[in-house]
C-alpha cells in the first residue's frame, strides 16, 4: 500500500514512536544524571573496559587504557549518557588523581627509568631548570601587570605548562 513500509505500518506511526522511546529514554537518563552513584558506576565500568581493551586489544595497546577510557566518556558525555558536571567529577579530580601520581611512582622502578631514558632524561632536566630560570629571569622584565597580583600566579602556571605539560594547569 501506498504511504507504508514492508510491514504495512505508517511511516508517521513509526516516527511517533520512536520520537517517544527516545524521550522516554532520555527522561530516564536524564533523572539519573543527578544521582552520584549512577555517574560513578559508569565512570567505573568506562575505566575497567578501557583497561580490559588495553590488556586484550591492539588498538587498546597502542591508545593506552587511559585514553582509551577518555574518548569513551567524551562519546558517552556527548550522547546524554552521563552529564558534563558532576560532584564525582570534583571528587576525583581534587583526591583520587593526586593519589594515583605517587601509587605509580611506587610501582615503577627508577633505576631501570634513569637506565632507559639515558641522555633524554639530562636534556629533560637542563631545559626544566632553564624554563624556571628563564621564568625567574624574565618575570621582572615583562611583570604582568595587568593581572594585578596575580601575575607571578600566570607566570609560574606557563612555566608549568612548559616543562610539564598542560595538565599542569588543572
Amino acid at each position: 500500500r501506498k504511504g507504508t513500509n514492508l510491514h504495512g505500518v505508517s511511516p508517521i506511526i513509526m516516527e511517533t514512536t520512536a520520537t517517544t522511546i527516545f524521550s522516554k529514554t532520555a527522561s530516564i537518563v536524564g533523572s539519573l544524571h543527578s544521582n552520584d552513584f549512577y555517574v560513578l558506576t559508569v565512570i567505573m565500568i568506562l575505566s575497567t573496559v578501557g583497561i580490559n581493551l588495553e590488556r586484550k586489544t591492539a588498538f587498546g595497546k597502542a591508545l593506552s587504557a587511559p585514553l582509551v577510557t577518555m574518548g569513551m566518556a567524551l562519546i558517552t558525555a556527548n550522547v546524554g549518557v552521563v552529564p558534563f558536571k558532576s560532584p564525582i567529577y570534583t571528587f576525583i579530580n581534587a583526591n583520587l588523581v593526586a593519589l594515583a601520581v605517587p601509587l605509580l611512582l611506587f610501582d615503577s622502578n627508577l633505576r631501570t627509568l634513569v637506565n632507559d631514558t639515558g641522555t633524554l632524561l639530562l636534556c629533560f632536566i637542563v631545559g626544566a631548570i632553564s624554563t624556571i630560570i628563564g621564568t625567574v629571569l624574565t618575570f621582572p622584565l615583562l611583570p604582568l601587570r595587568s593581572l594585578g597580583g596575580n601575575g607571578w600566579k600566570i607566570a609560574s602556571a606557563l612555566a608549568a605548562r612548559h616543562i610539564g605539560g598542560a595538565i599542569n594547569f588543572v
